[in-house]
């Protein structure tokens, strides 16, 4: 979706408590993702693979999804530019939405069905928070489907190499990215990884002020890597 938003953009931190609370809330999860089923923050503890993968609770994995790209995208309920410094507009609204998308227009009739687009888009109208996880809910359900037609193998991977790859579609990266598509999928995971930095706007992240686009990109590389490592370290037949 957007990118450190669903565009590639910055970088921003938020109460995880809270963010899981309304992630789960916006999704319709009837269970508030506490760590005790994924562990997100410790890749080698995750399900590797594909059977545990499909018997683990699809709704914990979603809030997982949606609690770590939210916490890099923060939340805002009125329009703004995440990269102000750039010289390209680029307005965004709730947790990372870019409103300039080819279906933002259609995602906000769809979804906030009493939202004045036009209203939002020019600064003179704001998103409630029901509405901001409403509009995150269903975007996350896009990028999920959209992680899953860019890597086919998708539900055979690592909870935590699937959370790296929604966030990646979700910012603009992965679909971005055609050499690190190829990589991945065919089971190069460590190419992958260090390709998918191989790109003018991380290494001139902090040189633009914009020291949050490496910190998660950095994120999710490691945890590509990770799954690597694990692959790397597996008996060999």
């Amino acid at each position: 979706m957007n990118g450190v938003s669903g565009r590639r953009k910055r970088g921003g931190r938020f109460a995880i408590g809270y963010l899981a609370a309304a992630a789960a809330a916006a999704i319709g999860l009837s269970v508030v993702f506490d760590g005790s089923k994924i562990d997100e923050h410790k890749p080698e503890r995750n399900i590797l693979n594909a059977q545990e993968i499909h018997q683990s609770n699809n709704e914990d994995r979603m809030n997982v999804f949606a609690c770590y790209t939210a916490r890099f995208e923060g939340r805002r309920n009125r329009v703004y530019d995440p990269n102000p410094n750039d010289e390209r507009p680029e307005p965004t609204i709730g947790v990372g939405h870019y409103m300039d998308r080819g279906n933002s227009r259609e995602t906000f009739a769809r979804v906030l069905l009493d939202v004045d687009f036009d209203a939002v888009y020019n600064g003179t109208a704001t998103l409630t928070n029901a509405q901001i996880d409403a509009l995150f809910a269903d975007d996350l359900r896009q990028y999920v489907r959209r992680a899953r037609n860019l890597a086919p193998q998708f539900d055979n991977f690592p909870v935590s190499v699937q959370t790296a790859l929604v966030d990646m579609a979700y910012r603009g990266d992965f679909g971005g990215s055609p050499r690190m598509r190829t990589l991945l999928n065919d089971g190069r995971i460590r190419e992958a990884a260090d390709e998918y930095i191989n790109r003018k706007e991380y290494h001139d992240a902090e040189r633009n002020g914009m020291r949050g686009i490496r910190t998660r990109m950095d994120s999710n590389r490691q945890r590509l890597l990770d799954y690597a490592r694990e692959l790397e370290n597996l008996p060999r037949r």
